[in-house]
C-alpha cells in the first residue's frame, strides 16, 4: 500500500504477471506433451502399418523375414506403450498444476466453477467411469484405454504373425 491507503499498482501488476506466466507455463507444458502423445501415436500407427504390410508381402516368399517383422511389431508395440505411459505421466503433472491454478484467484469463486476446465473435466470423467453398462459402445473409454488397446492389438497381431510364419515354414 502507498501512503494514501491505495493498493500499490506495481504489486498488483506483479501478481497478475506472475499468475499469467505460471498459467502459460503450465499450459505450454500440457500442450507440448499432449501433442507429443498424439504425434507419437500417429508414428506408431504409420510404422506398424508399414511393418504389417511388409509382413504380408513377405510371408509367401520370405517367411523368416515375415517372422522377424512380426517380432519387430511386438517390440515396437511394447516400446511405444512404455513411451505413452511416460508421456501420460508428464501430462498428469501439467494437469495437476493447471487444476491448482484453477483453485487460485478469480477462478476459485463458486460462480466461476464452469471455467475450471480441468477440474470440471475430471469430475465429468469420474462420473462417466462410474457408469456401469454391459454394452461396449456405451462404455467410457479414456485416451489411455484406447491407446493401450491399440498397442495390445498390434502386439497380438505380431504374436499371431509369428505363429503363421512358423506354420508356413513347417508345411
Amino acid at each position: 500500500m502507498n501512503g494514501n491507503g491505495d493498493i500499490d499498482n506495481k504489486e498488483v501488476l506483479k501478481k497478475y504477471v506472475w499468475d499469467y506466466l505460471m498459467r502459460k507455463y503450465a499450459w505450454d507444458y500440457f500442450a507440448l506433451h499432449s501433442g507429443q502423445r498424439l504425434n507419437t501415436f500417429y508414428y506408431f500407427l504409420t510404422a506398424s502399418t508399414i511393418i504389417g504390410t511388409g509382413y504380408f508381402f513377405a510371408l509367401k516368399d520370405f517367411p523368416l523375414l515375415s517372422m522377424m517383422l512380426a517380432i519387430v511389431l511386438i517390440i515396437l508395440s511394447f516400446i511405444f506403450w512404455k513411451w505413452d505411459i511416460r508421456t501420460k505421466q508428464l501430462i498428469r503433472n501439467s494437469e495437476a498444476a493447471l487444476k491448482y491454478l484453477e483453485s487460485e484467484g478469480p477462478l476459485a469463486l463458486e460462480e466461476n466453477r464452469i471455467l475450471k476446465l480441468f477440474t470440471f473435466e475430471e469430475s465429468q470423467t469420474n462420473e462417466l467411469k462410474n457408469q456401469n453398462t454391459i454394452w461396449p459402445w456405451k462404455a467410457f473409454f479414456s485416451y489411455s484405454t484406447c491407446l493401450n488397446a491399440t498397442f495390445s492389438i498390434f502386439g497380438i497381431f505380431g504374436l499371431v504373425g509369428i505363429v503363421f510364419a512358423i506354420v508356413y515354414v513347417l508345411r
